[in-house]
C-alpha cells in the first residue's frame, strides 16, 4: 500500500464545537485553514446526490461538510433564508440546538431535511439531511459579518425515522486493503494432483513452483499450496 495511505478508521468528524469554533470562526475572519478539509459551494444550487462528488476531500466517508456562503438575495421579506434547490427544498426539523463553549453560546446548529418537488403539498420527503452551524461569538467586533458563511454537513439516512448509532464511515472492504505480495500469495492455483508433485504456475509477477499441501479441519480435508521461491531464482 502507498506509504502516505491511512489505515483502516481515519476520517474527517469533528465535533459541532470544531466546526464552529475553529473552521467556520476562521473562515469568516479570513485566517488560514491548512490543509482545508472543508471546501466553499453553494450547495442550493446542486441536488443531494450531487453533493459527494464536490468534496475535494477523498476518504470515502458518507457525510460530506461545506463552507456555504450567504447572502441578502437567498433571503424572503421576513429576512429568513430561503432553502430551495434545483428540484426541491430543505425543510426546517427539529428545535435549533446550542454550541457552547466554556458555558458560554458560540454557535447553533439547525436541522433540515431534503424534500423532492417544488410544491411542499405534493413533495416526497427524502432520506437527505443536512446539519447547518452558525456562529454566534459575542467576543468579536460587530463590524464582523458572523453570518456570510455557515457550514453544511450533509449525509443520507439509511432508513426513516431516528438512526441513533447509525455510522457513516467508509464502507470497509477487504479487498482494498490486500498489499501486492498479498496479492501473489493469493492468486487461483490449480491443484497439482494428489501425488505431491511439483507444478509451475505464473503469479502477477513472478513463477512460482506449487506442491500440494492438505490441512484437516472440521468438514474433511482442505487442499493448501505452499508457495516456494521460483525455479528461476
Amino acid at each position: 500500500m502507498g506509504g502516505n495511505r491511512l489505515a483502516p478508521g481515519y476520517r474527517f468528524t469533528p465535533t459541532d464545537l470544531e466546526l464552529v469554533r475553529y473552521y467556520l470562526k476562521r473562515k469568516i475572519l479570513g485566517d488560514d485553514i491548512l490543509p482545508s478539509p472543508i471546501d466553499e459551494l453553494d450547495i442550493y444550487k446542486f441536488e443531494p446526490r450531487d453533493l459527494p462528488q464536490k468534496s475535494s476531500l477523498r476518504t470515502g466517508d458518507l457525510q460530506w461538510h461545506f463552507f456555504c456562503p450567504t447572502s441578502d438575495k437567498s433571503c424572503n421579506g421576513s429576512g429568513a433564508r430561503n432553502r430551495v434547490a434545483v428540484s426541491g427544498f430543505w425543510k426546517h426539523t427539529g428545535n435549533p440546538k446550542d454550541v457552547t463553549y466554556k458555558e458560554e453560546v458560540v454557535g447553533k446548529r439547525n436541522s433540515f431535511v431534503y424534500y423532492r418537488g417544488m410544491k411542499r403539498s405534493s413533495s416526497t420527503r427524502t432520506n437527505w439531511v443536512m446539519h447547518e452551524y452558525k456562529l454566534e461569538d459575542r467576543t468579536l467586533e460587530q463590524s464582523v459579518r458572523q453570518d456570510d458563511f455557515v457550514i453544511c454537513k450533509i449525509f443520507e439516512k439509511p432508513g426513516t425515522g431516528h438512526m441513533n448509532g447509525s455510522e457513516y464511515g467508509a464502507p470497509f472492504k477487504d479487498e482494498d486493503w490486500i498489499d501486492e505480495e498479498d496479492k501473489e500469495s493469493r492468486v487461483a492455483i490449480p491443484d497439482p494432483g494428489p501425488n505431491g508433485e511439483s507444478l509451475l504456475v505464473d503469479g502477477f509477477n513472478n513463477q512460482y513452483e506449487v506442491s500440494r499441501v492438505c490441512l484437516e479441519d472440521g468438514n474433511g480435508l482442505v487442499t493448501r499450496l505452499a508457495k516456494c521461491a521460483s525455479p528461476r531464482d
